[in-house]
């Protein structure tokens, strides 16, 4: 036989729920907000220059660093400065696959929030 569940353990879960389907939902709107940004940077001259020169930048140091010995803190700097780089020039849109996936979340978790405020109310 089960121990009953106290009734504040019992609220206490659907706060937990609550609490993280909503902290997801953020966090797959900043991605639907990067993605779109992304897409519209991707479409700039402007962005596509940078890229392009970022990009060679990014070369450089990959040959300075394949290039020979040099201190721990220029090592540490040089691949902080490539981790930097890769991020500047990672930011892509979603793809339709991806959305599509993202959509089925969200609607999920719309209907787990739900369930989780009656429950709580």
């Amino acid at each position: 036989m089960t121990e009953p569940v106290d009734e504040y353990e019992g609220v206490q879960i659907y706060r937990d729920r609550l609490i993280e389907s909503e902290e997801r939902m953020a966090s797959l709107a900043m991605q639907i907000e990067f993605s779109r940004a992304a897409a519209e940077l991707g479409q700039m001259p402007g962005w596509q220059k940078l890229l392009q020169t970022i990009t060679a930048a990014e070369a450089r140091e990959m040959e300075q660093l394949r290039s020979g010995e040099m201190s721990l803190y220029r090592l540490g700097r040089r691949q902080g400065l490539l981790h930097g780089l890769r991020f500047l020039t990672s930011a892509k849109p979603l793809s339709a696959e991806d959305l599509a996936s993202i959509d089925t979340e969200v609607t999920l978790l719309r209907k787990t929030i739900t369930e989780c405020r009656d429950m709580l109310t």
